[in-house]
C-alpha cells in the first residue's frame, strides 16, 4: 500500500518559490505566489488564438487575451460560483459591495425590473423609493407600477438611469445569489468586480491546496520509446494513460532531497509531455468539442484548470509548464483544450507537484482498456484551437497516441468482499457493479482524506480508498471517524482497509436497495441496467438524497449531473 503523507507548511512554501520566478502569474502581485490565494488575475495571457462552435455553443478567444475575458461563469461549475451571495462574493475578491455602482457591474444593469423585483420580495415597495423611479405616485406599489406599465416591466436597469448609484441602493441586493439572476451563466469573469481577486480557494467549492503530492524532478527525455509507467492522462481516460512512441517526458521520484516524510509510488514514475500527446476528455454534450481531445496532464489543484508539462529540455534541464481550461453549459462540458496559458517553469531536482490520482495504480499494475468510439461525421462539429502552427492543439484530432488505461487499483481485493448477487427483475448484478464501480471512481488511498467540504449545511470530509463521505446515514463510517476534525492517523487506526472494502460494499447495496425504490422520469419504470449504474453515482456523489439528474454543484466533483454522465462513460468500460 502506498503511504501518502505531506506536509501542507511545504507545500504552501514550494508553491511559492516555484510560482515567484515564473511568467505564469503576475510576480508583482505578492499573493500570486501562494498557493492559497491564487486567483484568477494570476493566470498570464492565453498564448494560442482558437475557437468554434459545437452543437450551438460557440467560443472564441485571441492570443494575448486574458483569462477573464475567455471563461464565463458558467465555466466554473466546478467551483460552485452561481452559490455566492453578491456581497460576500465582492468581499472575498477584496471589493467594497457599497462602493460599487450599478454600472460597474454589467449583470445587475443588465437586469429587468420585472425579474428583480419578485427576485427581491419588493412587491409591496412603494414604487417611489426604488432608485430612478421618484417621480411615481407615493400610494402607488412596484408591483401595481409594473402592471400599469409593462414596458417598464421589461427595462433593464440602465434605462432607469441609475448607473452611478451604488449597488447598496438596491434594497436586498446583497443577499441575492448569483445563480439567481438571469443570465449570470453567461457573463465573463471579467464582467464580474473582484471576481478575478477571488482566491481559489475561497470559492464555494475550494481549490484543493491540502491534498497535494509532491514529486522531484529526476530525469527530463526526449523522444523515447514506448512508456508505460505515467502518471499523467485524464479524468475521463485515468491518469495513468500510455505513451505509444516517440515520447517526451518527466521521469519522477520522491522528494527525498528535502527530508520530506513523503513516501511516494516506485522510483521513474512518468509524467508525458502535453505537447506531444493527447487523450480522452470532455462530458455530456459537449464531450465531443475538439475531438474529444486534450492535453495529457494532471489536475493536482482539482477540476479547475488542469497542468501540462510542454517543452522538456534535457541539455538545459528545464521544462515548461502550461494551465488548461475547459467551456461548460448546462448538458456538460469541453475536454481541457482551452489554452496554453503559461505556466511555471521547473529544473531538473526541483520539485513539482502532482496530486495523488492513479498513483495506487502504479503499484496496482496497468491494464489496457478500449478508446471510446467518435461519433459519426455528421455528429462532428468544429471547435478547435484556431492556430495551425501549433503542433500542440490544433492536431489534435490526428493524434493515435491515445492508448487508453485502467486508472483503478486492482480488482482482487473488491473481488474479496463482493461475493454474488443475483439481479432482480432488470436491477445490475451488484457484485459485478461493486468492483466496475470501483474501476470507474478510480483510486486514492486507504488513508486520503479530502479538504473539509459543505453539502448544503452539513460539512464533513470524504475519506479512504473510495472517497465515503463520512457524515452519510448509510457508509457506516466509525463514529470516531464524524467529528469536525479527521487525520490520516485516524483513518488508518479506525478505518483499515478491510473495514474500507466491507463498508464500501455494504454502502452500494444499501444505494441500490434505495435506487429501486425510485421511478426513472425517463422510462416510467424503476432504474435499470446503465441507469440504475447512473443514478447510484448520483447517490454516491450528491448523497442519498440527491434528487434524480439534479444539474446542482457537489462536493468537489462539479455538476451532479455531468459527474454522473462523466462516470458511467467510465464504468461502461472498465470491465
Amino acid at each position: 500500500m502506498i503511504n501518502l503523507k505531506y506536509r501542507f507548511p511545504l507545500a504552501i512554501l514550494l508553491w511559492g518559490s516555484l510560482c515567484a520566478a515564473s511568467a505564469s502569474v503576475k510576480v508583482n502581485d505578492p499573493s500570486c505566489g501562494e498557493m492559497a490565494n491564487f486567483h484568477f488575475a494570476c493566470f498570464g495571457p492565453i498564448e494560442l488564438s482558437g475557437g468554434g462552435q459545437y452543437g450551438g455553443f460557440e467560443r472564441s478567444w485571441q492570443a494575448g487575451e486574458p483569462i477573464g475575458e475567455i471563461l464565463t461563469l458558467g465555466d466554473l461549475e466546478n467551483f460552485g460560483v452561481g452559490k455566492f451571495r453578491l456581497s460576500d462574493m465582492i468581499t472575498k475578491g477584496g471589493g467594497n459591495f457599497n462602493s460599487i455602482s450599478i454600472g460597474q457591474f454589467p449583470l445587475i444593469a443588465s437586469q429587468k425590473l420585472k425579474d428583480l423585483v419578485p427576485l427581491l420580495g419588493l412587491n409591496n415597495m412603494p414604487a417611489s423609493q426604488f432608485p430612478g423611479l421618484e417621480s411615481m405616485p407615493k400610494d402607488m406599489t412596484l408591483s401595481q407600477a409594473l402592471e400599469q406599465n409593462l414596458l417598464l416591466g421589461d427595462s433593464p436597469l440602465t434605462s432607469l438611469n441609475i448607473g452611478g448609484k451604488p449597488l447598496s441602493a438596491i434594497p436586498g441586493l446583497y443577499n441575492l445569489s448569483l445563480s439567481s439572476l438571469p443570465g449570470w451563466n453567461n457573463q465573463k469573469l471579467a464582467q464580474v468586480p473582484f471576481f478575478e481577486s477571488i482566491p481559489l480557494s475561497k470559492m464555494p467549492i475550494p481549490l484543493i491546496t491540502n491534498n497535494t503530492g509532491i514529486f522531484r524532478i529526476d530525469a527530463l527525455r526526449n523522444q523515447e520509446g514506448p512508456q508505460q509507467r505515467t502518471i499523467s492522462g485524464s479524468d475521463l481516460q485515468g491518469w495513468n494513460v500510455a505513451c505509444s512512441g516517440n515520447c517526451d517526458y518527466v521521469e519522477l521520484d520522491d522528494p527525498e532531497n528535502i527530508g520530506s516524510s513523503v513516501s511516494l509510488p516506485p522510483e521513474g514514475v512518468r509524467w508525458i509531455s502535453g505537447k506531444k500527446q493527447n487523450v480522452e476528455g470532455g462530458s455530456g454534450c459537449l464531450r465531443w468539442a475538439n475531438g474529444g481531445k486534450e492535453p495529457t496532464g494532471r489536475l493536482p489543484f482539482g477540476s479547475g484548470f488542469k497542468v501540462a508539462l510542454w517543452d522538456i529540455s534535457p541539455a538545459s534541464g528545464k521544462v515548461t509548464s502550461k494551465y488548461f481550461v475547459r467551456a461548460c453549459n448546462i448538458c456538460g462540458c469541453t475536454p481541457y483544450f482551452i489554452g496554453p496559458f503559461p505556466g511555471p517553469v521547473y529544473k531538473e531536482n526541483e520539485d513539482i507537484f502532482a496530486g495523488f490520482e492513479g498513483l495506487s495504480s502504479i503499484e496496482a499494475g496497468i491494464s489496457s482498456i478500449q478508446p471510446l468510439k467518435s461519433p459519426s461525421t455528421q455528429q462532428k462539429q468544429v471547435f478547435n484551437s484556431g492556430n495551425t502552427g501549433s503542433a500542440a492543439i490544433a492536431s489534435a484530432n490526428s493524434r493515435t497516441d491515445t492508448d487508453l488505461n485502467n486508472n483503478s487499483m486492482s480488482s482482487s481485493s473488491i473481488q474479496q468482499v463482493a461475493p454474488s448477487i443475483q439481479p432482480q427483475n432488470n436491477s445490475i448484478a451488484l457484485s459485478w457493479s461493486v468492483q466496475r464501480f470501483a474501476n470507474a471512481l478510480g483510486s486514492v488511498d486507504y488513508a486520503a482524506v479530502s479538504p473539509y467540504l459543505c453539502r448544503d449545511e452539513v460539512c464533513g470530509y470524504r475519506i479512504g480508498m473510495y472517497q465515503m463521505w463520512n457524515q452519510s446515514r448509510m457508509a457506516q463510517v466509525p463514529p470516531q471517524l464524524t467529528q469536525s476534525e479527521v487525520t490520516q492517523g485516524q483513518i488508518q487506526k479506525y478505518f483499515p482497509k478491510n473495514f474500507q472494502e466491507k463498508a464500501f460494499q455494504a454502502y452500494l447495496e444499501r444505494l441500490d436497495t434505495a435506487t429501486a425504490a425510485e421511478i426513472d422520469p425517463f422510462t416510467k419504470a424503476p432504474f435499470s441496467g446503465e441507469r440504475e449504474v447512473q443514478r447510484i453515482a448520483q447517490m454516491y456523489y450528491g448523497g442519498e438524497g440527491a434528487k434524480i439528474d439534479a444539474d446542482i454543484p457537489i462536493l468537489g466533483q462539479g455538476s451532479l449531473l455531468q459527474h454522473s454522465r462523466n462516470f458511467l462513460e467510465l464504468y461502461r468500460r472498465r470491465a
